[in-house]
């Protein structure tokens, strides 16, 4: 069985990244970056060469389902079997690839997921943030891109990533094609991935909890955008009209706890609409 870890990156901070590679280089696994357009792509390059990794650069900016695309494509033509996918910032657990071999028997499974923990929300000092919190194996609905290792032949039964979504949600997108093409997606039980969205604080309204992540106000553009995208692709799983509620609802909150609230609301309003604009590929299903 062959295995390869993909990172997608896009002006990373070298120190983290390398900490990445570091922490899944030893596993069984061949590495290949794939950079969109880097300022910083010779120090990238660089690092590559340092720790063996295959890369391949783009000379500008594609999106994160493009570079997803590019590195799926490359597992295809190299005949690997399964398919790591981590952000550029993300850092494994250095027995993630030994723990997800324990489930990959099941040809049901489209994709495996680990359980995460998010920077912005624990403390690391110690790494005590890689023990499992519980002992069975568990069907979800979707999972995020880092720390997902996806079947090679699954995917190439579903229309790959879509590159018109250019960055969030893109891989919500292909987990909702896996299951459409019949896979499961399953999360193994083991604390697997050190993880970090935005700057993120809890907050209460009403009584109520949420996780507010603080992204950048052209990030909004396309979080509402790509969610009704999404809907509008797949009714059969979540209905277009309650995720137009949601996403009004999440404007709200952004407008009234985060930075920059104006910038937010604007970009958030216009992502709804051109979510409701968009052209559904005829081969999404």
């Amino acid at each position: 069985m062959k295995i390869l870890t993909g990172i997608v990156t896009f002006n990373p901070h070298l120190k983290r990244l390398n900490e990445n590679i570091d922490a899944i280089i030893n596993q069984d696994t061949d590495i290949l970056i794939f950079d969109n357009g880097s300022d910083n792509r010779d120090e990238i390059k660089a690092l590559a060469e340092l720790k063996k990794c295959k890369i391949i650069c783009s000379k500008k900016n594609n999106g994160i389902a493009y570079g997803l695309s590019i590195i799926m494509s490359y597992a295809k033509k190299y005949h690997y079997d399964w398919v790591l996918t981590l952000d550029q910032d993300s850092v494994a657990s250095l027995n993630l690839i030994t723990e997800y071999k324990k489930y990959i028997n099941d040809p049901k499974i489209g994709a495996l997921t680990c359980i995460i923990r998010d920077r912005n929300f624990i403390e690391i000092a110690d790494k005590s943030f890689f023990k499992a919190k519980e002992n069975k194996l568990k069907n979800v609905p979707k999972c995020i891109t880092s720390g997902c290792l996806m079947r090679v032949f699954a995917y190439n039964k579903t229309p790959g990533y879509d590159v018109d979504m250019f960055i969030d949600s893109v891989d919500f997108d292909i987990c909702y094609s896996l299951r459409t093409a019949g896979y499961t997606i399953m999360q193994i039980p083991y604390v697997g991935l050190l993880h970090e969205v935005g700057k993120g604080f809890n907050v209460s309204f009403f009584g109520k909890k949420y996780i507010m992540y603080n992204e950048a106000a052209w990030r909004r553009f396309y979080m509402m955008r790509n969610e009704i995208y999404i809907a509008r692709k797949f009714p059969e799983i979540q209905s277009p009209f309650i995720i137009m509620l949601q996403c009004f609802w999440h404007i709200l909150l952004v407008f009234i706890y985060e930075e920059d609230k104006f910038a937010k609301l604007q970009n958030g309003l216009r992502g709804v609409f051109k979510g409701l604009m968009m052209k559904i590929p005829s081969d999404s299903k």
